[in-house]
């Protein structure tokens, strides 16, 4: 959520409350070819759905790099383009699985480990933007980290400087991937956004 707020007070939403076979239903009873199209589950504007050859097209790619764990390298990869926080990597490490954990565009180097080190329940977020009065104090609300059909997550948002906002879930969330957002809600309303920052290190 990167609306302001005084943007969001202005935004006007033309199918109200509307949902999507309704939606659907009523474009088909208008004619529009629209209503037949399936739904769009990639980035629209890459429609072969090979985002990293519309990179190539526009710019230059990262250069290929290390997959490490715990300092030791286990294996090579094409671009830090290609990979996501979350994601499996190819083949078993020690009979494991590993995933995605960190990546490093500054070196090229993905950090990856087992599953259970995907999870979390600090989620620290930078340039929060509120779309209610800011809050004074801890605020309980919930939070969605990933842009999937998962629920969000119970948790307590704590306000700090700077515009930063320190997320606390009540239970782990898989996955949340700096530079990505972090949204806030209070049932269906969206009480802001920011975007997601490293895990500080525990001392």
């Amino acid at each position: 959520c990167r609306l302001l707020r005084q943007q969001a007070e202005r935004l006007v939403a033309p199918l109200g409350s509307m949902e999507k076979a309704q939606v659907r239903a009523l474009a088909a009873d208008l004619g529009l070819l629209s209503a037949q199209k399936p739904d769009s589950m990639e980035i629209c504007f890459i429609p072969d759905k090979d985002y990293c050859a519309w990179l190539a097209r526009r710019a230059a790619l990262p250069a290929p790099g290390n997959f490490v764990c715990g300092g030791a390298v286990l294996g090579r990869h094409e671009g830090i383009h290609r990979w996501t926080v979350g994601q499996r990597i190819p083949g078993l490490y020690d009979g494991e699985k590993r995933y995605v954990r960190a990546i490093c565009a500054e070196t090229g180097e993905i950090e990856v480990g087992p599953e259970e080190a995907l999870w979390q329940t600090e989620v620290p977020a930078a340039d929060f933007h509120w779309l209610i009065d800011p809050p004074a104090g801890p605020l309980r609300c919930s939070v969605k980290v990933r842009h999937t059909r998962t629920a969000e997550a119970p948790c307590t948002a704590c306000p700090e400087k700077n515009g930063a906002v320190r997320i606390v879930c009540d239970t782990p969330v898989r996955a949340p991937a700096p530079g990505q957002s972090a949204v806030l809600y209070d049932g269906e309303r969206c009480l802001g956004g920011g975007w997601i920052r490293p895990l500080e290190p525990q001392e």
